[in-house]
């Protein structure tokens, strides 16, 4: 009895030896990588850059609601078809071309009488609209036109000029050259910490351009899904690239 007793007290304490090895080293291995991840963290560094551009609009709109009410539908239509001409001519006459002007086609809806404040199934009249859109790169004649329709209200015309939009045309040409100023812009952010703790940049880990912002001039207005002003002819063209770069 006394030789098996003292065999199955070894083979314990060999299994526990065993397990208190095993426990050491995931504790060393653990240690090592968190040192090793540190090291890492430590020899990484994040930048920013910005850099951003003044440009001129190059592409122009406004819109004018054309409005007519009339108690009998066809003659409705005849008078704002009437009073669509007299829009477009002005347009017309302000340099606009043809396949400048869009017109919407003619919506209408049945207005009934009121007694007493209450809706009635009695036809008052009809109303009708179109939308008359002139878009042009021709953008200092814009404002020109829309004053001019603008006067038909005076004439007993039931018209309403929407805010002239501005628009550049071709943004895609700038965001090259805005990528490499905001590109420059975080390196050099990032040469001068790594120079402060002593080191200087080594590679680009990674890269990532953020929103493009497009502003009136003297805007802080900023959008996670971008900003896009247009109510402003000069406009600021805004971009931020972040940077992790490795030092040594």
């Amino acid at each position: 009895m006394k030789p098996e007793t003292f065999s199955i007290a070894k083979i314990i304490a060999f299994a526990a030896a065993i397990a208190i090895l095993a426990i050491a080293m995931l504790g060393s291995a653990y240690t090592l990588s968190r040192f090793m991840l540190k090291i890492q963290r430590e020899h990484t560094v994040y930048a920013k850059g910005y850099a951003e551009k003044t440009v001129r609009a190059d592409l122009g709109a406004f819109d004018v609601e054309s409005r007519i009410n009339d108690p009998a539908l066809a003659n409705g239509a005849k008078r704002l078809e009437e009073q669509n001409l007299v829009i477009t001519q002005i347009m017309a006459r302000s340099g606009f071309a043809v396949s400048e002007i869009e017109a919407s086609l003619p919506v209408y809806q049945r207005v009934t009488k009121k007694i007493n404040g209450k809706d009635t199934n009695d036809l008052d009249h009809y109303e009708l609209c179109t939308t008359i859109t002139v878009r042009s790169r021709k953008i200092n004649r814009l404002a020109i036109a829309a004053g001019e329709i603008a006067k038909l209200i005076v004439q007993g015309r039931t018209v309403s000029v929407l805010p002239i939009r501005y628009f550049i045309a071709d943004p895609e040409k700038y965001k090259l050259e805005l990528a490499r100023s905001a590109t420059q812009s975080a390196m050099t952010r990032a040469q001068a910490m790594a120079s402060e703790c002593g080191g200087r940049v080594a590679n680009i880990l990674s890269a990532r351009q953020g929103i493009i912002q497009i502003t009136a001039p003297a805007s802080s207005e900023t959008s996670d899904y971008g900003v896009y002003d247009t109510g402003s002819m000069d406009k600021v063209i805004k971009m931020v690239v972040s940077l992790e770069l490795s030092i040594h």
